[in-house]
């Protein structure tokens, strides 16, 4: 398996979006090292364009292009997936982990981890979203 991700890595093989492709590239790997470091950061979009150096619309369209989805999804992403850790591994209290990733309650942290939560199952299974809702 390793070997496999090392090729990937080093031929690209067609990924043109997505993971690989943003470490490939200099300029979005680095704003991905600084999310994943201090994922509770308030990361504006002015915040990550200045880490990657040009305007705040280049940057955005740079990072959704390479990456495959807009930074704040991404970065909301990252923060859910830290909560899930924290969570199911440590045992974590919500008032604590929405305390550590910057939420202002409870509350609000718990409507953004089910919002996301379900959009990223619903993204990777195929699952169209219930309008209904």
């Amino acid at each position: 398996m390793a070997c496999e991700c090392t090729k990937r890595v080093e031929y690209g093989c067609g990924d043109s979006t997505g993971w690989i492709a943003a470490v490939r590239c200099l300029c979005v790997g680095k704003v991905l090292a600084a999310i994943h470091l201090n994922p509770d950061q308030d990361w504006s979009i002015e915040a990550l364009a200045k880490i990657m150096g040009p305007s705040r619309s280049s940057f955005a369209e740079k990072f959704a292009t390479t990456v495959g989805e807009t930074p704040a999804r991404y970065v909301a992403r990252i923060r859910m997936s830290r909560a899930r850790q924290w969570i199911a591994k440590d045992n974590t209290k919500l008032s604590v982990v929405a305390r550590r990733l910057g939420y202002d309650s409870e509350a609000s942290f718990s409507r953004a981890f089910k919002r996301i939560i379900a959009l990223d199952v619903i993204s990777h299974s195929g699952i169209e979203p219930d309008s209904q809702h």
